[in-house]
């Protein structure tokens, strides 16, 4: 599934370059299957990691996780008009780009002949994957759509606050008259 592919760069992947002992690898990867979206927490888990491997994988974590919120604030702000269930879809296209993008460089290693020879790395949802797939995806909401549902909110507002100071004012008349 698309919410388990990792975004920008693979933290597998560059832990897999970064030189670090089977032994530490293997703990490492334990650890942050554990804690992705926690560094104190991957911290404390990385105790029985030598200090060298530990500063390795402390310093990819952080590069894959600003890496990721790089990505995110670009996509932000072309967005608008986007419903919950068109971002969505912008994801799941996303994932999809690159799952197709992996497909093609297993292909072109079979057409080489270097099947098994060289390792391909994981499934790494990029930025340009998910600009591919905002291209495909239109926002379901127009200008004047949104400015409609803005004037419904804002007349749901008034009436909320309309009958708050309603109930209010029977409030006070009852203890007043209590």
């Amino acid at each position: 599934h698309t919410k388990d592919m990792p975004l920008g760069k693979s933290f597998e992947d560059e832990i897999e370059k970064a030189g670090i002992s089977e032994k530490d690898k293997k703990k490492i990867l334990e650890a942050y299957s554990s804690n992705k979206k926690n560094k104190e927490a991957f911290e404390k888990a990385l105790s029985s990691v030598s200090s060298k491997s530990k500063t390795k994988a402390l310093k990819i974590f952080s590069e894959v996780a600003s890496e990721r919120k790089k990505v995110l604030d670009s996509l932000i702000g072309k967005t608008e008009g986007y419903t919950g269930a068109d971002i969505e879809a912008i994801v799941v296209e996303a994932g999809m780009n690159a799952f197709r993008r992996y497909l093609d460089a297993e292909k072109e290693k079979k057409k080489r002949g270097t099947e098994g020879k060289e390792k391909l790395m994981g499934v790494v949802v990029k930025k340009s994957d998910f600009e591919a797939a905002l291209k495909e995806i239109k926002p379901s909401l127009n200008p004047e759509l949104i400015k409609f549902y803005e004037s419904i909110e804002e007349k749901l507002k008034y009436n909320a606050v309309a009958e708050r100071k309603k109930r209010e004012k029977e409030d006070k008349e009852i203890n007043y008259l209590g």
